[in-house]
Order: structure tokens, then sequence, then C-alpha cells
């Protein structure tokens, strides 16, 4: 079971104290394992995550991300601005969940 953990996961949270960018809640920790990837498990996971946050009354989801935004891009984020947090180039995209 910690295997299968360590090779692919996701969380939601909302920053109890100043959210990163002024906005909350955020998809964040979306994780992979190389050997399983290009199998469509992230897609799954980030869908998977905005169902969930979806049924919990959310309706915008954020994130930020150095490298991925044209995977995120495919599945329907949408670029919210350009900047630099803790030192790393990073865009922030959103996701309109449905209502």
């Amino acid at each position: 079971m910690l295997e299968a953990y360590l090779q692919k996961r996701v969380a939601c949270c909302r920053y109890a104290a100043s959210p990163p960018f002024g906005k909350s809640p955020w998809l964040a920790d979306v994780f992979v394992a190389p050997n399983h990837r290009r199998h469509r498990v992230g897609a799954a996971l980030v869908r998977r995550a905005v169902d969930d946050a979806t049924a919990l009354g959310v309706r915008r989801l954020y994130l930020y991300t150095p490298n991925t935004e044209l995977f995120y891009a495919r599945l329907g984020w949408s670029l919210v601005e350009r900047t630099r947090y803790r030192g790393t180039d990073v865009v922030v995209m959103s996701y309109e969940c449905a209502a």
C-alpha cells in the first residue's frame, strides 16, 4: 500500500495563513513516479481531486507549477499569471469547477 502511495499522490488544501498569491484553495502535491508516467495516471489524479473539491462546494481551484503548464492546460486549466515564487519562475493556473 505504501508503495502505491509513493508512486502517485495528490492533495487539495486551503492555506490558513496568507495563501500564495492571495488565492485558495490549491491543488498541490501532484506526483506520479517516473515509471508510471505517460499512462494518464496524473490526469486521473487531477480529475479526481477536482471532482472531490467540486463535491465540497469549491467553485475554483488554483495551482502553480514551474514546468507542467501544458499538462494542466490540456486538462482545462487556465493561465492566471506568470510570476516568481520562492526564487523560481512559476505559472499560476485556475480551474472552474462544475456548479
